[in-house]
């Protein structure tokens, strides 16, 4: 008896293997697609927007300036992660190595899915995953969202492993370490970390079964420990760099006027948009203003964010900007995701949009809760809640609200392996009917996407060449966004100015 169950579940862990190797592999290959096909635009050699902030991160690193204001006024791990590989001559090298963590990404999701629900869930979650293409899309870019998925995944596993959920001292120092290191290199992950902590002390029931109390403590103690040790340590470079104590990253003024301003469903165009968002270069600005003048003794290390937050305001306008941060849309002032589609096939096949990912999770939620089992859902809620305060605080654009598609994925993966699993054929067929017609629906939308300004997905490409030095690609492009015409005055005027950039004058 004893060795037919050791001979299942060797069997079980070989299925486990191949299909993790299988999925795996179809990211790569996806991967690898993607990547060559990015390459016939100009965005590796010519990064535009933040990336050029995290580009002078890294070479104020080379050049040991290691107080530069870039590398407090925004995440700074993700500048020494691009100085390790090189820095901003090596481009391409750091969106290969950020292609292989976005495999390592699936192989988490998967673990994670795996050990809060089985292998069928784990299966579907990941696979959802993958069908999201705003995560391929950041993957090939300068950008520091890759990064923070992988460490924020990384101190996830932890925080769901047997380990943590028994008070491990290792297990819950390292996670806490390791989230802490997450919000270093994406700020946005700023509140998981400590809201980590707080749901330590919970019990989390059924498969993740918490323990007794002191397990709880212990574990929290952890986090709390390990969190405090990565940002204390951070704070204190900064401090003997600076003279200023920053842990993650200096407060932003903006907040006072994002909290105060109503979401209206866009962020602009011209790098501040309707709420007042400040670029990355005038956040650097802003802390090479306050560095200095602390130097020179006139100024204190900074009122704290919550100071800074219009609390009216914030309660007044948090509901527009919920709705916003689950709607079946990507808001940015970025790369433009939806402009891309239309040129990369990879990127335009991958049938999964935000929409689905929600709503799935949601009958996962209630399933759960049906089957008796809704105390599962507690280890995930320090991502959701952790996300939508910044969407609240801030704005829900797309980076920000990136990280929720770990526990919308899990929460997802969970719903079909339920559905797959239903007794009783009516039953079955409903949910299963609901699933697919809700998934066809959302992939449907997602396909027949139409840009609603097509002349500025050109403007951004035009942008991009001209700072690969591409010249003659710039000229193209913005022949293209003269051809498409623009009803947004702002997008006019870009394309006026990057005309003027090109010697052509005004067109």
């Amino acid at each position: 008896m004893g060795s037919a169950i050791r001979a299942g579940a060797g069997r079980a862990a070989g299925g486990r293997g191949l299909t993790l190797v299988l999925l795996c592999a179809l990211a790569a290959a996806l991967r690898a697609a993607y990547l060559f096909e990015t390459l016939e635009l100009p965005f590796i050699d010519g990064p535009i927007y933040d990336s050029l902030a995290y580009l002078r991160q890294a070479r104020a690193i080379a050049e040991g300036d290691l107080g530069h204001p870039s590398l407090v006024a925004m995440s700074p791990l993700y500048g020494w992660f691009i100085a390790a590989l090189g820095g901003e001559a090596h481009t391409l090298r750091v969106a290969v190595v950020q292609m292989v963590l976005g495999c390592v990404n699936v192989y988490l999701v998967y673990s994670i899915a795996e050990t809060m629900h089985g292998e069928r869930a784990a299966i579907a979650a990941t696979l959802l995953f993958m069908g999201y293409g705003l995560v391929l899309f950041h993957d090939g870019k300068i950008l520091s969202e890759t990064l923070g998925l992988t460490l924020l995944f990384a101190g996830m596993r932890m925080y769901v492993s047997r380990a943590f959920a028994a008070g491990s001292p290792w297990a819950s120092l390292a996670c806490g370490a390791v989230l802490g290191l997450a919000a270093l290199a994406r700020a946005s992950l700023l509140f998981v970390a400590p809201l980590s902590v707080a749901f330590a002390l919970l019990p989390w029931g059924a498969r993740l079964e918490g323990g007794r109390g002191r397990y709880r403590l212990r574990r929290a103690a952890g986090v709390l420990i390990g969190l405090a040790a990565t940002w204390g340590g951070s704070g204190l470079w900064n401090l003997h760099h600076t003279g200023i104590f920053v842990p993650v990253v200096l407060v932003q003024r903006t907040v006072e006027a994002t909290t105060r301003m109503a979401w209206t469903g866009s962020l602009g165009e011209d790098g501040r948009g309707d709420l007042g968002v400040a670029s990355a270069f005038d956040l650097i600005e802003d802390a090479a203003e306050r560095i200095e003048s602390r130097r020179l003794g006139k100024e204190e290390d900074g009122e704290p964010m919550l100071g800074r937050v219009d609390w009216m305001g914030w309660i007044r306008h948090s509901p527009s900007k919920i709705a916003g941060t689950f709607a079946d849309a990507e808001t940015s002032i970025q790369y433009g995701y939806y402009g891309e589609r239309t040129e990369v096939l990879s990127l335009r096949l991958l049938p999964v949009s935000f929409g689905f990912l929600a709503l799935a999770a949601l009958a996962g939620a209630f399933l759960l809760w049906r089957a008796g089992q809704a105390a599962t859902i507690v280890p995930l809620l320090p991502v959701v809640l952790g996300i939508v305060m910044v969407t609240t605080l801030f704005y829900p654009s797309s980076r920000y609200r990136l990280p929720l598609v770990l526990p919308l994925a899990v929460m997802s993966g969970y719903a079909v392996a339920s559905v797959l699993a239903m007794k009783g054929r009516i039953r079955l067929a409903v949910w299963a009917s609901v699933l697919a017609a809700a998934f066809s629906f959302f992939a449907w939308r997602t396909w027949t996407h139409a840009l609603r300004d097509p002349a500025l997905w050109h403007v951004r490409v035009a942008d991009s060449a001209i700072q690969a030095g591409d010249v003659g690609e710039a000229s193209r492009r913005l022949d293209l966004a003269v051809a498409a015409g623009s009803a947004d005055l702002d997008t006019r005027r870009r394309i006026e100015s990057l005309g003027h950039a090109l010697g052509r004058g005004a067109r």
